[in-house]
């Protein structure tokens, strides 16, 4: 009493889900391959306004200002790829001199290009210090010095 089944081999069912399976894997490996080579430049993607990751760095630019005891003083932050940090909250300070609002302290936002900025109006021969703060990170850059000039910096 004993049965004994057995399976029937029909020789091409097995064999012709092997070739979906195959043809099924080329198929997304080939989309995969399409997308990401899909571009138009070699610039890679573009991020929207906002989106340009974590600020990891930031710079402090001194150059002449439009008077004589005058300097601009731009503050450029990146994120870790190096694009433009848009839309972050800049703080500065400075320990001689006014900013351009008057005060010894201004704050502002990054433009698309990821800058910042204003115009420090040096106090007599008294060194400055110019902080500025962007997400946590601190550069300062001393200015207005004596033997620097009205243009000098000094600092990172």
């Amino acid at each position: 009493m004993r049965a004994n089944l057995r399976h029937k081999s029909t020789g091409s069912t097995g064999s012709s889900r092997s070739w979906v399976w195959l043809v099924m894997a080329l198929l997304c490996v080939v989309a995969l391959i399409d997308a990401c080579t899909d571009q138009k430049d070699t610039k890679g993607p573009t991020f929207p306004a906002g989106q340009t990751g974590v600020v990891n760095q930031v710079f402090l630019f001194p150059t002449p200002g439009p008077g004589g005891d005058q300097i601009t003083i731009t503050v450029v932050a990146q994120s870790a790829n190096g694009r433009p940090a848009e839309g972050r909250d800049v703080f500065m300070t400075t320990t001689a001199g006014r900013f351009s609002n008057g005060q010894s302290q201004i704050s502002g936002v990054t433009d698309a290009g990821g800058q910042f900025s204003t115009t420090l109006s040096c106090d007599g021969t008294n060194a400055s210090t110019v902080s500025a703060l962007v997400e946590g990170f601190l550069k300062t850059v001393s200015v207005c010095s004596a033997a620097s000039g009205a243009t000098g910096a000094t600092g990172p």
